[in-house]
């Protein structure tokens, strides 16, 4: 059984909107959660947003879904992963130099989306392989 209303904790604007339009063709019952939660610092998703999740549980009482997504660059041995936003805030393009020519420049984006009622914690990813641009 689907409840009635679905609670998602961001502080992204970019991601509301996202959200609405992902969710609007299932349900019109969709509220929005801006605790600016505490994130762990980990190189792993999972780690990361099961710890934004259940920290959001705890300031609001009530089923709460987050998302978090990373880079994983093959050549950096999976780095950034979930810090990817820190490193792109501090190096932006810089990134692409990093990867010396004729190294793999191969990497996968992954998204996770977190639903966590207080006792549990359920988790979802999707990701896309790519590369990164020279």
């Amino acid at each position: 059984m689907l409840p009635n209303e679905f609670y998602f904790n961001t502080i992204n604007l970019t991601k509301i909107i996202e959200i609405i339009e992902i969710f609007s063709s299932y349900t019109n019952n969709l509220k929005f959660l801006n605790n600016n939660g505490r994130e762990v610092l980990s190189e792993r998703i999972e780690t990361v947003i099961k710890a934004k999740a259940a920290d959001a549980y705890r300031k609001c009482r009530v089923p709460v879904i987050v998302e978090h997504g990373g880079l994983i660059i093959d050549y950096l041995n999976g780095f950034p992963g979930a810090l990817s936003k820190p490193m792109w805030d501090l190096m932006g393009e810089k990134i692409a130099q990093i990867i010396p020519i004729g190294e793999s420049r191969k990497a996968t984006a992954i998204s996770g989306v977190c639903l966590c009622d207080g006792m549990k914690s359920h988790v979802f990813f999707g990701e896309t392989q790519g590369s990164i641009s020279e």
